[in-house]
């Protein structure tokens, strides 16, 4: 059967098994290489697998993450632990492995979709040590706020595919409007805000005022729900589908023994609530303050100026039009008039080659250049940057 405590145990399964493999190819690589050193490798679990939140047919998603580049027992140690878990894990158990080697140096160059795993990322066996380094390095390179930004960006564009409305037939449990995709949003959100740990969101949701005790309660129970179905659907077909068609409604309410109506009645009252509570908090959360850096705060969506602007140089002046374009957001009236005041009162033209550097970036983003350049042509910042441009705006 499949409850609860299915993803939790079945996590602890898999652990387990990582465990064991990684003692026997640990003492495989002692065998062929005689300096051992004290610290090697460490072995972090990421994604779904990392919060465990594992379904029957899930991902068992790894990163490898050596102390040090071309150190002869690491080597070693990589190697045969990787075939182990080919032949283990994927092999003879049929799982489906997802592997990463990652260096220390790495992190602040990680594309959006790695740095996203890598938030819920968990020791499961080797070095500690270097496990804690990496998660350091890790956290030091994250910037907050974009990341924030970036990723509700992705959930409105998830939403905006689905198209209106919640309720579908044969809803997406984990990808569709309130499914699981919903939460997981909102907890790296707040991870990130708050730098907690996914076992802290509610309780940190509800002490920020951002959740009511009720609404915490009922988003957890929903999502609890999607998952056990979720589970289910995985059991039932052997494959890791996530989209309930009719069939699969009936095949597995007969198998609770209830009607079918009675089931995706259920299903359908907990996208529901997934989709409304995680979207007020998701709001909540992205409207508050949030530091862009260069004298420049995001309120509800808006760039703002902060109090340390007056010591900035006024090439933000600039860059306050990349920041906006990055993350879709409007210019307050404050900034606005910042801007005017700013280059009513500056007789020199931007530093060149910071000039160049931020209209580099604006250019270089297909379909989001007009939208930038039109507003920073009618406050003066276009012809103030390119003086040539005086003559055709």
């Amino acid at each position: 059967s499949i409850d609860k405590e299915f993803a939790r145990q079945y996590t602890a399964l898999i652990d387990t098994a990582l465990q064991w493999l990684y003692q026997w190819a640990y003492e495989q690589a002692a065998q062929e290489v005689a300096l051992i050193p004290q610290e090697t490798l460490a072995i972090l679990a990421t994604g779904g697998y990392g919060r465990a939140d594992l379904a029957p047919c899930s991902d068992i998603d790894l990163t490898f993450v050596p102390l040090h580049e071309n150190e002869p027992f690491t080597e070693r140690l990589v190697k045969h632990l990787f075939q182990a878990l080919m032949n283990g894990l994927h092999t003879q158990a049929r799982l489906k492995v997802g592997y990463a080697y990652r260096l220390m140096d790495d992190c602040p160059t990680l594309d959006a979709k790695t740095r996203t795993g890598l938030i819920d990322m968990r020791l499961v066996a080797g070095s500690r040590a270097v496990a804690e380094r990496f998660e350091m390095r890790f956290w030091q390179t994250l910037d907050p706020t974009g990341f924030m930004l970036e990723r509700y960006q992705e959930y409105r564009a998830r939403w905006a595919k689905q198209g209106e409305g919640i309720l579908r037939i044969e809803p997406n449990l984990k990808e569709g409007r309130g499914g699981l995709r919903d939460r997981h949003t909102l907890n790296w959100l707040s991870q990130v805000r708050y730098g907690i740990p996914a076992h802290a969101v509610l309780p940190t949701l509800i002490a920020e005022g951002i959740l009511s005790q009720t609404e915490a309660d009922a988003l957890n129970e929903a999502t609890q729900t999607l998952s056990r179905v979720r589970a289910w659907l995985h059991a039932l077909t052997g494959e890791a589908r996530d989209r309930l068609t009719l069939t699969r409604q009936a095949e597995i309410a007969e198998r609770l023994g209830i009607e079918q109506s009675a089931f995706t009645r259920w299903v359908m009252d907990a996208l529901s609530t997934h989709a409304r509570i995680a979207q007020r908090a998701i709001e909540r959360l992205i409207r508050s303050k949030l530091i862009l850096g260069l004298g420049l705060d995001s309120v509800n969506l808006q760039i703002e100026p902060a109090p340390t602007l007056e010591r900035e140089s006024p090439e933000w002046c600039l860059w306050v039009f990349r920041l906006a374009q990055k993350y879709r957001l409007a210019l307050s009236p404050q900034i606005e008039a910042r801007i005017e005041a700013t280059i009513a009162t500056i007789s020199r033209p931007p530093e060149p080659r910071e000039a160049g550097h931020a209209l580099k970036e604006i250019l270089s983003q297909p379909g989001e250049v007009y939208r930038v350049l039109e507003p920073m042509a009618r406050r003066g910042q276009l012809t103030r940057a390119i003086p040539a441009f005086g003559a055709v705006i």
